[in-house]
């Protein structure tokens, strides 16, 4: 692979990706993504090289309970005539593509056996949906297939296997937290942040009004263990006052994503009252 990118006369960033030498096991999804201060765009296209079929070690993947969960087949090779997702030794769902089209993009049909919550996607991709510990844990494999010839004999389809592990993460669920309500100006005020049920590693982060607390003057934000987070103001003043918002995140996987699911708790900051002396003589 050879990647690269400039900047042309126009002002256009031109990104792209050679291979020099390509082989079935190159074929599969690409997708490229453009970032700035205003958004990010994705795209995706599928490289079918001709081939017996191939599927990449999927490693290990995991799921939140309660949400949707899904994991795509990463098999190349062309034509692919058939895509298989077992559990250990159970067949949850397979995808067959009908004679004389060979696009795994267009009219694919899946059944499901026995009838679950469990479906495949054109693009080979399972998904479980409400995904709960004692159903789904486990072992999942996926087979992707293609007709390697017609015999008397029945020549049999040509396999390429490849295996996955689901772990499980419980999802983070915060207790709520409050200010105090009589407060000064020159206070100190502080909150804890704490996790009282979900798996590690949990991150937290800080918020104040939508900002990052780090943005905030006179305010730190400090961790005695792994499932808590406290917030201090040292010193209040009126600039102080809004909403404070925790949020506590599992990643999930590998890679830099993060999920947050029911893990934000807020509170208000009240506007620190202030103290007057008048001195009569």
């Amino acid at each position: 692979y050879l990647k690269g990118q400039y900047v042309s006369a126009h002002g256009d960033v031109i990104s792209h990706v050679n291979i020099s030498s390509v082989h079935v096991t190159d074929g599969g999804t690409y997708t490229c993504s453009g970032e700035n201060s205003a958004g990010r765009v994705v795209h995706s296209a599928r490289l079918n090289v001709y081939g017996p079929p191939h599927v990449r070690d999927m490693g290990q993947v995991s799921a939140v309970a309660g949400q949707t969960f899904s994991v795509t087949c990463p098999a190349s090779g062309y034509p692919i005539h058939k895509i298989i997702w077992k559990k250990v030794s159970t067949l949850l769902c397979h995808l067959i593509q009908p004679p004389r089209l060979h696009n795994m993009e267009e009219r694919w049909s899946f059944v499901c056996q026995p009838a679950t919550v469990n479906e495949v996607h054109t693009n080979g991709t399972l998904v479980v949906e409400q995904v709960t510990r004692e159903a789904d844990k486990g072992q999942y494999s996926c087979t992707a297939s293609t007709k390697g010839g017609h015999s008397d004999t029945q020549t049999p389809h040509r396999q390429s296997h490849g295996k996955v592990r689901l772990c499980w993460q419980w999802p983070p669920v915060l207790q709520p937290f409050h200010f105090e309500e009589k407060l000064q100006a020159g206070d100190r005020a502080g909150v804890t942040c704490l996790v009282s049920k979900g798996d590690p590693p949990i991150t937290f982060t800080w918020e104040k009004d939508g900002r990052s607390v780090e943005e905030v003057e006179g305010v730190s934000v400090s961790s005695m263990n792994h499932f808590s987070s406290s917030l201090m103001i040292s010193r209040l003043t009126a600039s102080h006052t809004g909403h404070y918002t925790c949020q506590s995140c599992q990643p999930l996987g590998t890679g830099r994503s993060l999920r947050c699911p029911r893990c934000l708790w807020y509170a208000y900051m009240p506007s620190p009252t202030t103290t007057t002396t008048t001195t009569y003589h």
